[in-house]
C-alpha cells in the first residue's frame, strides 16, 4: 500500500502526541494494545510507502521487510535494556511522577513542531531542536540513570533505609 508520504507522517506526529497526552492522563484506560496496533499500522504505512518507490520484486521486498523488522525490534529491545532498569528505579520514587510528566511535555512540544512542519513543509525551531537533541540522545540514558539514582538516593536517605549508622552496619 503506497500513500502519499505528507498524510502518513501527520499521523505519525499526531501518534506521538497521543501518547505524550497519555501518559499523563490516560485516553485508552485497558485499551492500550488495540491503540498500539493502530498506531504500529500507520508507522508502517510511512515504511511501506519508502519500499514501494524501490519498485523492488516480491522476493527482495520480503527480505527487506524483515530485515527492516528485525533491526527495528533488535534497537528497540536494546533500548528497553538501557532505560528499563533506570525506569524501575526511578518509579520507587515520587519524582517518577515529574519525569514521565517532563517527558511527555517534551515529548508533546515535540510532536507538535514535528505536525507544523509536515504540515506546512516549512522548518521550525521545534523541528530544528529536535534534530539538534537526536544527535546526543545517547546521553539521555545517562541523564535518565542519573536522576534515578539521586532521586532514589535522595528518597531513601531522607526515609532513613539507608544503613549509614555504625551501629547498624556491624
Amino acid at each position: 500500500l503506497a500513500l502519499p508520504q505528507q498524510p502518513v507522517e501527520v499521523l505519525i506526529a499526531c501518534s506521538i502526541l497521543v501518547t505524550a497526552v497519555h501518559a499523563t492522563r490516560p485516553l485508552f484506560p485497558g485499551r492500550e494494545p488495540q491503540v498500539a496496533a493502530g498506531f504500529g499500522l500507520v508507522h508502517g504505512l510511512a515504511f511501506a510507502t519508502v519500499l514501494a518507490d524501490l519498485h523492488l520484486a516480491p522476493g527482495p521486498m520480503a527480505l527487506a521487510i524483515l530485515a527492516f523488522n528485525l533491526g527495528i525490534e533488535l534497537m528497540q529491545l536494546f533500548v528497553i535494556a538501557l532505560t528499563v532498569p533506570w525506569l524501575i528505579l526511578l518509579s520507587l520514587t515520587p519524582a517518577h511522577r515529574q519525569v514521565r510528566v517532563g517527558g511527555a511535555l517534551l515529548s508533546g512540544i515535540a510532536a507538535c513542531g514535528w505536525i507544523a512542519n509536515r504540515v506546512s513543509g516549512v522548518s521550525n525551531s521545534i523541528e530544528r531542536g529536535m534534530a539538534a537533541v537526536t544527535q546526543v540522545a545517547p546521553l539521555g540514558v545517562l541523564v535518565l540513570a542519573m536522576i534515578a539514582i539521586t532521586a532514589f538516593f535522595t528518597q531513601t536517605v531522607r526515609s532513613g533505609r539507608l544503613a549509614i549508622d555504625k551501629g547498624e552496619a556491624q
